[in-house]
């Protein structure tokens, strides 16, 4: 009743039981139908604001209700407001990783990219030492060491983070995954079946006599020679497909990542070639 929540000592006692639960499951329940029912002395009450904030705040957030300074209704139709889990603060769109105000580790945001993880402008040319710069202090702040002591729910944040994270940084330091994820966020699968186009009769020649080529050489010389050719069409394939995607010519773009695919493939040959054994040149 509204005398049991008035009372200093007994707020400790639901302070503490709230704190020793297993799960939010059994109490979910009891706390949320006394935050209704006695709203006006929970808003009012000094004592009971500050400490049971934390505690309660994820089974209110359930209910409608938020923390951002004061508690108020959160509209159902408001899917793009995030709000911290824990505290119950609204943060900024995209969510950061972690709460301004509670310091939580925060869940992905359906809208947050490779890009806004890694603290980087979304573009084909980017600054690799300022992305991998990013990548290691991401890499420290979700080091498992700071989460030896948190939450099951946050320590499980902290894994999918820590994959997101690792993935992002895989996907956007090579060109051709950025130009391919990329082309994605402009709902472009450009290696797909279903929006793959006709091959280039001009790049499929260009390739059949580079491997002709592969099969037919005998000393590391020309597989050299071979490399530093198809080095030059890799640079140059990618400096027009930056030109390209600045220029939002986006089919061009798709067809010279499809370029760029078979150029690295190539290059994959050409740097795991071994010289052909002397029994079967001898055999020969």
């Amino acid at each position: 009743n509204a005398e049991t929540w008035g009372s200093r000592g007994e707020l400790r006692i639901v302070q503490w039981w709230l704190c020793e639960m297993s799960t939010w499951s059994r109490c979910s329940m009891l706390v949320s139908r006394a935050i209704h029912r006695h709203l006006p002395l929970y808003r009012s009450s000094s004592f009971i604001r500050r400490p049971l904030v934390r505690h309660i705040a994820p089974l209110a957030s359930s209910c409608g209700w938020f923390s951002s300074g004061s508690h108020v209704p959160h509209k159902k139709g408001e899917k793009d407001h995030a709000h911290c889990w824990s505290c119950g603060t609204e943060t900024a769109k995209p969510l950061p990783l972690f709460c301004q105000s509670c310091k939580r580790l925060q869940p992905q945001h359906k809208n947050l990219t490779y890009f806004d993880l890694l603290n980087c402008p979304t573009s084909f040319e980017l600054d690799l030492k300022h992305l991998e710069k990013q990548y290691h202090r991401l890499q420290v702040c979700l080091h498992p060491d700071k989460f030896s002591n948190a939450s099951a729910h946050e320590k499980q944040l902290s894994d999918t983070q820590c994959a997101l994270v690792n993935e992002a940084y895989n996907i956007l330091k090579k060109p051709l995954s950025r130009a391919e994820y990329l082309l994605k966020l402009h709902n472009i699968d450009a290696f797909g079946e279903k929006t793959h186009p006709a091959m280039d009769m001009s790049l499929l020649m260009e390739v059949m006599e580079v491997r002709e080529a592969v099969d037919a050489a005998t000393s590391p010389r020309e597989i050299e020679q071979l490399k530093q050719d198809n080095d030059t069409k890799i640079s140059d394939c990618i400096t027009q497909f930056s030109t390209a995607f600045k220029q939002h010519d986006l089919a061009k773009a798709t067809s010279l990542a499809i370029r760029l695919q078979y150029y690295n493939r190539i290059d994959e040959t050409l740097t795991y070639w071994t010289p052909p054994s002397s029994s079967s040149s001898s055999s020969s």
